[in-house]
């Protein structure tokens, strides 16, 4: 290829003759002028277009280290010629982010409806399931042909708020029954108890004290009839719900704090609970008076009271117990007559509490 003298103006040619192997040689090769000699070597600079950035006359030729000082205004100029205009400038400063995961709930509507408050209240402590009842029955099953004829073992456990107690039945024999008997179990919210009544005619538990979340104390009383109920003295405003279990035969009931907060609490003596009426009860025409006793205690008087003035007494007769709590249920009627608080007495005159009522 053939480099003519004006398209490279720094340089000239001149002829060689140079013996090799026997054979004469003869070339061209490229000389820079004198002036070159006597300065360092050049390094000619090139524009973005492609073509050769002539030097200025006088001006002295660009040494390695100017080319390097050159070179990077030359990219910038590059790449803010390729930067799109519409992309504003950013800060040369290198920035350091933190990937982060974030779970936004999807907004189906930015508009509160009015209420008292707008906080979320916590989330229920026993599993989602059935209802959880504040007052009244929780569960009915009548199965007359259970071998489930004792009662068991009485176990609680508690997660997260949420009080299990389990009932476990038993055969005539002492065995674990598969199926367990006829049940009802209720809430008395007035007496602060929850009872579970049943056709079991035996058990293994007499009493046994709790204190241990939302059940103070169980009791497990004998009927006239003969059978069985287990009573739980609660602590607290409860909500609770019931479900009979097969092989081998339970009752599971579910408590968690909750519900109205007007639950009242059973009178507990060494020997005599009153179950009804229970510190919230309502004074009302007919007075129903409930509970159980435990030894020799033969009979308690009763005596219903208008401020300090006696209005109603009753001598109510007991079974002695000297291995169970007996049950006692009664019933006074008041009619419109007023009156505020009910007193119970030894029949040697020894006071064993007092009761009042609220209208």
């Amino acid at each position: 290829m053939n480099i003519s003298s004006a398209a490279k103006p720094w340089t000239s040619r001149r002829k060689f003759g140079r013996r090799i192997g026997g054979l004469r040689v003869t070339g061209f090769r490229r000389s820079a002028p004198e002036s070159h000699h006597r300065r360092r070597r050049l390094f000619p600079l090139w524009s973005a277009a492609g073509t050769r950035l002539p030097y200025e006359a006088g001006r002295p030729e660009r040494t390695l280290a100017g080319v390097k000082r050159v070179v990077p205004l030359l990219l910038v100029a590059l790449l803010a010629a390729c930067q799109d205009p519409a992309t504003p400038p950013t800060d040369a400063t290198p920035t350091t982010t933190t990937a982060t995961t974030t779970t936004v709930a999807p907004v189906t509507d930015t508009t509160l409806a009015p209420t008292e408050t707008t906080e979320a209240g916590p989330a229920p402590p026993c599993p989602t399931g059935d209802p959880m009842v504040n007052d009244g029955r929780l569960l009915l099953v009548e199965r007359p042909g259970a071998d489930g004829r004792r009662i068991g073992e009485i176990a609680w456990t508690e997660e997260s708020g949420c009080h299990t107690v389990t009932i476990h039945f038993e055969t005539e024999d002492g065995a674990p029954a598969t199926t367990p008997p006829t049940l009802s179990v209720r809430l008395l919210r007035t007496a602060g108890v929850l009872r579970v009544e049943t056709e079991a005619t035996s058990s293994v538990v007499v009493d046994q004290l709790v204190e241990s979340g939302v059940v103070g104390a169980v009791f497990v009383p004998r009927t006239a009839e003969g059978t069985r109920f287990v009573d739980l003295t609660l602590t607290e405003a409860v909500v609770a719900r019931a479900s009979s279990l097969f092989s081998p035969a339970r009752l599971q009931i579910e408590i968690q704090p909750g519900g109205s907060l007007d639950m009242g609490s059973p009178l507990l003596t060494g020997d005599v609970v009153v179950v009804e009426p229970g510190s919230a009860a309502e004074a009302g025409p007919v007075l129903d008076i409930s509970g159980y006793t435990f030894g020799s205690l033969t009979a308690v008087e009763l005596s219903v009271l208008a401020g300090t003035e006696v209005v109603e007494t009753l001598t109510l007769d007991l079974e002695a117990g000297d291995s169970t709590w007996v049950a006692f249920a009664t019933s006074i009627q008041m009619g419109a007559q007023f009156y505020d608080s009910l007193r119970l007495d030894r029949p040697d005159g020894t006071p064993i509490a007092g009761i009042p009522f609220t209208r």
